[in-house]
């Protein structure tokens, strides 16, 4: 009986100290994807004190970026004072650029948070997307033509990923059009 007991003791030590480790490492993947999420600016277009916007990957939306918050925060109302008016700030920089060197007619912003919770543990963090939209249906930047089907309609992710040489001059385009605003000390990458 004694024997039995001890296996069932040591199974018990065993299957504890390994769902332990998988929880630790659980917690050691999810902290890992935090900084990544955090410090990953990807292709930057500038930051500021409380934000940075980086180009998207998905340029169905000619000039479509992100705005990511630079420090850790889940839940969009717990903005500070300074961080939503240089937000503020940020968006009437941001839409006008597009007008001017785009065209766009209009922007559609979303602050969604849904692809934090398709990992777990879920690492929210306050972003939110940019999607310039044209009436003119059809434009031609960087000799790539970008098409907007329904922009009076919700927006749709068709995964339009551009060449590099493309990608860089719509940034160097962003970059050098928000040099000529006086928004907030910035640090173009």
């Amino acid at each position: 009986m004694e024997v039995v007991n001890r296996r069932s003791l040591l199974i018990a030590m065993f299957l504890g100290v390994f769902y332990g480790c998988v929880n630790a490492m659980k917690a050691i993947r999810s902290t890992i994807k935090l900084g990544i999420k955090l410090y990953d600016k990807g292709d930057m277009l500038f930051e500021t004190q409380y934000w940075y916007a980086s180009l998207k990957n998905d340029q169905t939306y000619l000039g479509s970026a992100f705005l990511r918050l630079r420090r850790v925060e889940s839940n969009f109302g717990n903005l500070t004072n300074e961080e939503m008016l240089e937000l503020l700030k940020i968006i009437d920089m941001i839409e006008r650029t597009t007008k001017k060197i785009f065209g766009s007619s209009h922007a559609n912003w979303f602050c969604l948070m849904n692809h934090a919770y398709r990992i777990h543990p879920p690492i929210p963090l306050v972003h939110i997307h940019l999607h310039p939209r044209y009436m003119q249906q059809k434009i031609i930047f960087a000799g790539y033509e970008f098409t907007d089907n329904a922009p009076a309609e919700l927006f749709e992710s068709k995964d339009v990923i551009v060449p590099d040489s493309v990608r860089k001059e719509i940034i160097r385009a962003y970059q050098e059009e928000f040099r000529n605003y006086e928004l907030l000390p910035t640090n173009f990458n």
